[in-house]
């Protein structure tokens, strides 16, 4: 999922040097955005650019060879609100499309946020596709996404 784009100078002497430049994740076909996260790494936890939402699909490079025993994957979608439903909806599918997980709400006394977790063993490279929509009105939505030891 991310692009490797090598750079070649051809000198007078013909001798030739390439550098190759790892560039951010492009959105994958179908995929409103593409992540990129390391188990253990300070890539480990970031925030995708709010989503507007009906639905949407974010890719995701999930890489746990540097973890221990597992990488714990997290998402919350919104943020807390006052409630005890959101109107989100969200489901970790694999490369097939074949549902790994759907999210849920969590509510804390008279509020509510949308949540989904999932975890990988230690050393596995996955990628999926997070599956996102609400239901209503279209909303610009933001995501926090993190890939971690649970050791920690």
């Amino acid at each position: 999922m991310s692009r490797l784009v090598g750079l070649c100078v051809v000198t007078v002497a013909t001798a030739a040097g390439c550098a190759k430049l790892d560039l951010p994740p492009e959105p994958a076909p179908g995929c409103a955005t593409s992540v990129a996260l390391d188990g253990t790494g300070t890539a480990s936890a970031m925030m995708v650019d709010p989503l507007s939402l009906g639905s949407a699909d974010v890719c995701m490079h999930l890489d746990a060879t540097k973890n221990i025993a597992s990488a714990h994957l997290a998402i919350t979608v919104g943020t807390m609100q006052d409630g005890t439903a959101t109107a989100f909806r969200s489901m970790l599918v694999d490369e097939s499309g074949a549902v790994i997980m759907n999210g849920w709400d969590v509510a804390v006394d008279a509020r509510v946020f949308h949540d989904l977790e999932w975890s990988l063993e230690a050393g596995e490279i996955r990628d999926v596709t997070l599956h996102v929509s609400k239901t209503g009105a279209i909303v610009k939505t933001p995501l926090q996404v993190s890939l971690f030891e649970p050791l920690e």
